[in-house]
């Protein structure tokens, strides 16, 4: 069994997400590696804000996985963005835990909706969001969108984390 701790990233954090987007861009043509100075940009950011924010999977101390969640309050909506987890991590419901989070950041924030944006050749990622309810778009980059509801993962929440065991 793994335990799989799901958090707002830090600037502490810096160091594991440039490694972490770098070998993620070795994986799959959709993630992109950024360099230290624009991590901590990204970071900085992420620190200071709710509605513009990077989570981080963590097994133990290592960094598995990312997402970027932004909240729209005028469009009644969470998107989610940039969602990457390592191969070796794939397919333990890791990215079910991203959702998870996002659903909760929507509830806080009285939202009804997520959105994400993805292009339609990455198959591997619209059949996970199809999978969750997300409704296709017809375009090249097709935003889709999904009421909130409560998914049934198994999670155990805390005010900064959310925590998944498999």
């Amino acid at each position: 069994m793994i335990v799989i701790e799901i958090r707002k990233l830090a600037i502490e954090d810096v160091s594991d997400f440039v490694k972490l987007r770098k070998l993620a861009s070795t994986e799959s043509e959709w993630a992109t590696a950024v360099d230290e100075d624009r991590a901590k940009v990204i970071l900085e950011s992420s620190s200071t804000t709710d509605s513009d924010v990077w989570y981080g999977a963590f097994e133990g101390k290592k960094l598995v996985g990312a997402a970027h969640f932004s909240v729209h309050k005028q469009a009644d909506t969470v998107g989610i963005g940039n969602l990457m987890v390592l191969k070796s991590h794939q397919g333990q419901g890791i990215a079910s835990l991203f959702k998870a989070t996002a659903e909760s950041i929507a509830e806080r924030n009285g939202i009804s909706k997520l959105a994400l944006y993805v292009d339609v050749t990455n198959k591997k990622g619209l059949a996970i969001y199809k999978k969750w309810g997300f409704q296709r778009g017809k375009e090249t980059i097709v935003e889709m969108t999904m009421p909130v509801f409560l998914t049934p993962v198994k999670v155990a929440a805390t005010e900064n984390a959310i925590y998944g065991n498999w």
